[in-house]
């Protein structure tokens, strides 16, 4: 066997074991908006330079209160409106079934199963005793679950960054001691 292909079967033996908190991406790295922003230019450059197609929407200013994931596609449609908030376009398109919460001990292997169901976004939860509540600890795609079988999938995104580093390395490379 090859090097790639012993990755591919180590990682699917370990797949049983892995936990979702083990692979989400944590809620502080997460681009996310309120359901009261107010879709201007400057929000959807914001947008944009983020490169994401998929945005969880927050209730007023409480980042724990996820109510829908939008997807950027949803706001073309009102891109020369002035003064439409975020959470009138979650309530038009109704995107609150668009996501699951899951609870962060999940084994990864199961969630990927329910995945095949079509939600392919799950926001990762943990119980806090003291509040008696549940605090969203982060986000896990499908995309993610499969990286851990396959390995990293270049994506547009992706690609944009790596670009950009190049460009950025180039620049470094050529300008650095002129």
């Amino acid at each position: 066997m090859d090097g790639e292909t012993t990755d591919l079967v180590l990682a699917a033996f370990d797949l049983p074991e892995k936990i979702v908190k083990s692979v989400m991406t944590p809620i502080d790295k997460i681009f996310m908006l309120s359901d009261q922003s107010v879709i201007d230019k400057m929000l959807l450059k914001a947008i944009a330079a983020k490169g994401r197609t998929r945005i969880p929407i927050y209730s007023g200013s409480d980042r724990n209160t996820i109510m829908a994931i939008l997807n950027m596609k949803d706001l073309l449609p009102f891109c020369k409106t002035t003064f439409l908030k975020v959470g009138t376009i979650v309530q038009l398109w109704k995107r609150s079934n668009q996501f699951r919460f899951i609870i962060d001990s999940m084994p990864v292997l199961q969630l990927l199963i329910e995945m095949r169901t079509g939600i392919h976004i799950a926001m990762v939860v943990t119980y806090d005793e003291q509040k008696r509540d549940y605090i969203v600890q982060g986000l896990v795609t499908l995309e993610d679950l499969v990286e851990e079988v396959v390995g990293e999938i270049f994506d547009e995104q992706d690609v944009r960054i790596r670009r950009a580093g190049q460009v950025s390395r180039n620049w470094r490379r050529t300008h650095m001691y002129t």
